[in-house]
């Protein structure tokens, strides 16, 4: 009888230890919620704030540079595993950090997108005005000074192999832009 109660008494603390284990295993699981939480609502600021903050970074670079939106796409999910990572290891501020950064390279990648979109669409648009002023039947007839205007942007953007001929008076530009 003793050796039973022996047992039930060993038993009943083994218990007690597995209990307070578990209350704390609760309470870091409700930290790392929160720190979730947290992070999710962060008051990191509206999406427009973020698009119109990346339009303007990305307005002071070159065509080429501000149309990259894979590698801003890069940055981003880097920024996530980077945030999963920290708060993996209970470091909220550095999660916190990344994921900010995160969001604001989603917002380049969605800006440069944009811009990619319109430089596609107007380097076509290019293409097919240079096309109807330089075709052999019917061409579109212009000023010399524009017409040369038009085929000197086209090849300094790399669109044309030619440069225009210049008018024979000389090209006035301050008369076009």
């Amino acid at each position: 009888m003793q050796k039973v109660a022996k047992e039930l008494n060993s038993t009943s603390k083994e218990l007690d230890k597995a209990e307070d284990k578990i209350e704390k295993l609760k309470a870091q699981l409700q930290e790392r919620i929160n720190a979730v939480r947290a992070i999710r609502d962060g008051g990191f600021g509206t999406i427009p704030k973020y698009m119109n903050k990346a339009r303007a970074e990305l307005g002071d670079l070159t065509l080429a540079q501000a149309s990259q939106y894979k590698k801003y796409q890069n940055q981003a999910i880097r920024d996530g595993k980077n945030a999963d990572r920290a708060l993996a290891v209970n470091k909220v501020e550095e999660a916190l950090e990344h994921k900010q950064s995160q969001m604001m390279n989603q917002a380049r990648a969605r800006v440069a997108f944009e811009n990619q979109q319109r430089i596609k669409k107007l380097r076509t648009k290019l293409l097919e005005q240079n096309a109807r002023i330089t075709r052999a039947k019917n061409p579109v007839m212009l000023d010399p000074q524009l017409r040369y205007f038009y085929t000197h942007m086209m090849y300094q953007m790399g669109l044309i192999k030619r440069d225009g001929l210049m008018p024979t008076d000389g090209f006035d530009k301050n008369g076009y832009y």
